[in-house]
């Protein structure tokens, strides 16, 4: 939603979450939509329907040419449930809000403060949880050549951090958290919402404005930058499945492989000896459990005796689904696991400790590992919302984590284990599973172009502030780099191309629109390699300036639908106009270029 050039609210909808946190999807009956030159108005009817929940919603969006925009939610319960949340729920981009200060009304008065780059976390408090500051019913935020006023009915908003879940956007939302949940429904019940949103042009305002995003032009500026950055080490996931042969043609720089020691019955012989024969190095999840220090040297005697080249240990507690109140890792057993490494054959491995799930545990806990311990977290683009903009938009926020985890852990490693489109224990947000046999992780998008452009955009976010290592995706299935029949997808074809290139440089890249299209340079020279991908699902032409490296041809090939599955097109040499090298990309492709060598 856009006013004057300037995005005034990243998207705005109704959410019902189910009492585990997953999203029900409304289902819409009916649309009716008019626009005239005073305004537009959109209506939606919608069920929102899964095992006991049954609500009807009826949304209406009226805006008028003079700023307003109201949004109006009257939904009633035609069953009784439980849930965590129903109401309405808005996204203010990250791109836009960066830096931007606010006022709320609370109960008690008005507060102010700024968007910052700080992640705020989301604390424990009893048995909820908190939001960024006091709910309130009124929301003014300064941006660049707007002032948007926001108005709330019907119940008390919040405002939240989605940054803590990898979420490129701050949220605010209907029924604060404090009110505990989850929380019971009597059919028949009623849900009643209006936002009232205003804009205006603050007096004496010179700050330019912020380009909208969501808007796509036929033609995208880039200009390559200046080293900044370092590509972190591309991992796999093996713990779930064996690796085959097959993956050789992906070459990760390591593979995620869980270890439970000397009772683990997934650990034959025979599986470490194929994992070893791959001659790729391990980043050996261990479940620790106790403060003891015996059985962790128990663990690291079976780990040393494996055979596998065990490049980081990763000390994870706990298993099961998702949990709003899982902590991280306890320092105490941590510390166990360092003592047992002390004077082993491993004594030498890095040691991680964290969560399999978002930053938010680690922003929230803050645990104090031992000197030299590094942090490990879960990154899912996919928590809050499940559509294609809204998870190309979220790798951005990658950045915002790395750089946030550092500023709490100066001078430690850093690493992002696992990576998923959406994580292995949820919450769904595009609906949980009817069926035990139903698998919304399997999201069909690792297997198209999508998974590989996302992929690019979020390696391009993460090396730029540094970030050690990263464990892309499972290493074969439907959640993989490499499909069950062995074949490389198009993520795999992103994985191969950055063979062997883990700590070289990266450079930073400008876009005009930086929401469609991601750059990620690596190198230096004969050896340089820039990938563009394309963050839409139509077709762009990138016109890429700033390549200096005194060569007149450069090459490329393409990872797109066009080409064969999971592999690459022909080489060719690119297109000049002028100094700008013109880069066409079809829907989700992704372009890798190179000095030309014939």
């Amino acid at each position: 939603m856009c006013w004057k050039g300037t995005e005034v609210l990243q998207r705005a909808y109704y959410a019902v979450r189910d009492a585990p946190w997953n999203t029900v999807p409304g289902v819409v009956r009916a649309m009716t939509m008019d626009h005239q030159p005073s305004g537009f108005s959109v209506n939606i009817h919608q069920l929102h329907q899964f095992h006991d929940i049954d609500l009807a919603c009826e949304l209406t969006f009226a805006g008028r040419a003079d700023g307003e925009l109201v949004i109006r939610a009257t939904t009633v319960a035609r069953s009784a449930f439980r849930y965590s949340k129903v109401g309405l729920n808005l996204h203010h981009g990250l791109r836009t809000y960066r830096g931007a200060p606010y006022r709320a009304r609370t109960s008690e008065g008005w507060v102010s403060g700024c968007l910052g780059e700080e992640i705020q976390p989301q604390l424990i408090r009893g048995d909820t949880l908190t939001a960024m500051f006091a709910h309130f019913d009124a929301l003014e935020v300064d941006l660049p050549g707007v002032l948007v006023s926001l108005r709330f009915e019907g119940d008390r908003f919040e405002m939240q951090d989605h940054r803590n879940w990898c979420d490129a956007n701050w949220k605010t939302y209907g029924t604060p958290l404090e009110y505990g949940f989850p929380m019971d429904c009597a059919a028949g019940q009623g849900f009643d919402q209006t936002v009232t949103l205003t804009l205006s042009e603050p007096a004496g305002d010179s700050r330019p404005a912020a380009r909208a995003s969501g808007f796509t032009t036929p033609d995208v500026d880039v200009e390559l930058g200046v080293a900044d950055g370092v590509l972190p080490s591309v991992g796999v996931d093996a713990s779930t499945s064996l690796t085959s042969d097959s993956l050789a043609a992906v070459e990760p720089a390591f593979l995620r492989v869980g270890f439970e020691g000397p009772r683990d019955e997934r650990s034959p012989a025979g599986r470490w000896e194929r994992l070893s024969r791959l001659g790729v190095p391990v980043e050996a999840v261990v479940y620790v459990e106790s403060e003891s220090v015996e059985p962790a040297r128990r663990h690291v005697e079976a780990l040393a005796a494996s055979g596998l080249f065990v490049t980081r240990i990763v000390c994870m507690a706990g298993g099961g689904g998702f949990s709003a109140f899982r902590g991280a890792t306890p320092p105490e057993l941590v510390e166990a696991w360092c003592e047992a490494l002390s004077g082993s054959p491993l004594a030498d491995v890095a040691v991680f400790a964290g969560t399999n799930q978002s930053y938010n545990v680690i922003a929230r806990d803050r645990p104090a590992y031992p000197n030299g311990v590094g942090l490990v977290f879960g990154g899912y683009p996919q928590v809050h919302a499940s559509d294609d903009e809204s998870i190309m938009q979220n790798a951005s926020a990658f950045a915002d984590v790395v750089r946030d985890c550092r500023r709490l852990y100066p001078g430690r490693p850093i690493s992002m284990s696992p990576v998923h489109l959406i994580s292995e224990d949820g919450p769904f947000p595009a609906g949980p599973p009817s069926s035990p046999a139903d698998r919304p992780q399997d999201d069909p998008r690792y297997d198209s172009t999508f998974a590989a452009a996302w992929s690019v955009a979020m390696l391009a976010a993460a090396a730029g502030e540094h970030l050690d290592a990263v464990c892309l995706f499972d290493a074969v299935g439907s959640r993989g780099v490499v499909d069950a029949g062995g074949r490389s997808k198009p993520v795999g074809s992103v994985l191969s191309a950055l063979t062997g290139r883990a700590g070289e440089s990266t450079r930073s890249a400008g876009t005009s629109s930086p929401d469609e299209i991601a750059v990620l340079d690596v190198g230096d020279g004969p050896s340089r390699l820039v990938l563009v991908a394309n963050l839409r699902s139509d077709r762009q032409l990138a016109r890429i300036s700033g390549w200096a490296d005194g060569r007149d041809d450069i090459s490329i090939s393409w990872i797109d639908a066009v080409a064969s599955v999971g592999g690459r097109s022909q080489r060719i040499v690119a297109r000049r106009e002028g100094e700008r090298l013109i880069v066409p990309l079809e829907p989700y492709a992704v372009a890798l270029l190179s000095p030309d060598q014939t």
